[in-house]
């Protein structure tokens, strides 16, 4: 029974003060919680830990390295030129004897393109050739190799003339192997103008020539010039001993995909007409399809080929203006050309 005026005395209330001790306690563990989500890190075996800042004080953080995704075995393609790219061409007929000149007064004289005399008619290789055949034929000196290098290392467009199968020094050199011989007595076949010729349906004649041909794209030669791409039109020609030999433009052919394969993709074959081309054989064996089929340019002697009558002859895709040079004492007036 209570007391009048008075209730009975329980004591202070130490479970709310515990019970709110607790909830702070909870409430500061979950904030805590969340902030160290921020500084949690896990090490190269997979373990989770905690990383605080001013633990690291002093240390410098390494930026993290973008992962490297790229293949190992990935295969670059670059696309290279199939063909060389030609323009039209200005250009000047070098002489015979211009690597025993100044080719400093050369180029400063030619800057835009030169043809260079490579092998000459009579089978002179003009410069020191290091090809196997320097020992059988007659070449320049050192000094004319030099010289070379020298026209070949500016920006001059430059075009290597090489007298093929018109040659006298390697044909009385190996006259069996690669010289063109006549019937009878099996002796040199001879000319209207008492030169000697090398046999295309020869091997030792065909990588005489390509090999001269590779030896110029290395040095530098921007074009690579064939004169005398031919079999003989011109004396005695039922005298030839052609060999086996069935068909000449076959054989001609054969030797021209031959120097087309040593070259870079890049250098250009061109060959000089020096007699008139129609759709047949003509004696020498050329033909108009080897010559648009085998060669990015055709250079014509004006003096003695009708360059009016050949170009009537070429096929639509085939580009006068860059691809059909002429050879003359006086530029052309339109197109490309070469002077003397």
């Amino acid at each position: 029974m209570a007391t009048r005026g008075y209730q009975s005395y329980r004591g202070r209330n130490h479970g709310k003060l515990a019970l709110v001790i607790v909830l702070v306690l909870i409430l500061l563990a979950a904030v805590g919680y969340l902030v160290a989500q921020e500084y949690m890190v896990y090490d190269d075996e997979g373990h989770r830990h905690l990383e605080l800042p001013f633990l690291k004080k002093g240390q410098t953080e390494q930026p993290q390295q973008p992962e490297d995704t790229t293949p190992d075995d990935v295969n670059l393609i670059i696309d290279e030129p199939e063909r060389p790219l030609l323009k039209e061409l200005h250009a000047r007929q070098l002489p015979d004897t211009v690597l025993t000149e100044d080719p400093s007064a050369v180029l400063a004289e030619h800057p835009e393109a030169v043809v260079i005399p490579v092998k000459l008619r009579d089978g002179t290789v003009t410069y020191d050739t290091q090809t196997a055949a320097r020992d059988t034929v007659t070449t320049g000196g050192p000094e004319t190799l030099t010289s070379l290098k020298t026209l070949l290392s500016g920006d001059t467009w430059t075009v290597a003339r090489i007298a093929c199968f018109a040659d006298m020094d390697f044909a009385n050199a190996q006259p069996d192997q690669a010289g063109l011989l006549r019937t009878g007595d099996g002796w040199l076949w001879y000319d209207d103008d008492a030169a000697c010729w090398l046999d295309p349906g020869k091997a030792a004649a065909r990588e005489y020539l390509v090999q001269l041909c590779k030896e110029c794209a290395e040095l530098g030669f921007d074009e690579i010039l064939l004169d005398y791409c031919t079999y003989p039109v011109h004396g005695r020609l039922d005298r030839i001993d052609y060999g086996s030999v069935t068909n000449l433009t076959d054989t001609l052919s054969v030797f021209v995909e031959g120097v087309r394969e040593a070259l870079p993709k890049t250098t250009a074959l061109s060959v000089l007409v020096r007699d008139q081309v129609t759709t047949d054989a003509n004696d020498g064996g050329v033909t108009l399809a080897l010559l648009t089929e085998h060669f990015d340019r055709i250079y014509v002697d004006t003096d003695t080929v009708d360059a009016a009558a050949l170009q009537g002859l070429l096929p639509a895709d085939f580009d006068p203006v860059t691809r059909l040079v002429q050879v003359a004492a006086e530029a052309a007036s339109s197109g490309s050309y070469v002077t003397r």
